[in-house]
């Protein structure tokens, strides 16, 4: 067994080995219940969107800060972004989703495209990650937050609550993560 978290880059440099996310071996297990989800939180009013583009002009447009939510594309190869897609299916966390636009962005392992630009222009490292960003109507662009790695929906909602109401900075957590 692996003593360390697995980084993501370290997965796609071994050309020669199965490559695949999903086979990387997340030393950190997490307990049964995040791995089956909660199904009384899929009703969260939280209107997610993978399209980079649209959800910027909309941030911009609106003047609301733009959420975005890093993980890795399925899930299943990092653990605690599974655990935290259950944290944004918390009820308490869809009374922000009149308050900021949220942006879903899902790497695939070796796939070069938009959200692979913005990870890097964000210099996005672990996974998952949530970034608060606030675009101005001129187009540049402000992170206000950070949240690295894994946070239960009720410390995710009171970070994200003061970074989008007061722009202060959240406890980061770094331990409970996918380094790249």
């Amino acid at each position: 067994m692996i003593d360390r978290p697995v980084a993501f880059s370290d997965a796609v440099s071994k050309k020669n080995e199965n490559s695949e996310v999903a086979n990387l071996i997340n030393p950190y297990r997490l307990p049964e219940a995040f791995n089956r989800g909660d199904s009384k939180g899929d009703r969260t009013p939280i209107q997610w969107s993978e399209s980079i583009e649209d959800k910027v002009r909309e941030a911009r447009e609106n003047g609301k800060p733009l959420v975005v939510y890093f993980t890795i594309e399925g899930s299943k190869e990092c653990d605690w972004c599974r655990a935290m897609d259950t944290s944004f299916k918390d009820p308490s966390i869809g009374a922000l989703a009149g308050k900021a636009n949220f942006l879903k962005v899902a790497l695939r392992d070796g796939v070069e495209n938009d959200s692979m630009k913005l990870a890097r222009a964000l210099d996005i490292k672990a996974f998952p990650t949530v970034s608060v960003l606030n675009i101005e109507k001129n187009g540049q662009v402000k992170e206000e937050a950070r949240i690295i790695g894994y946070q239960s929906g009720t410390t995710l909602k009171a970070n994200l609550d003061k970074a989008i109401n007061q722009g202060n900075k959240p406890e980061q957590l770094g331990d409970k993560a996918l380094v790249a």
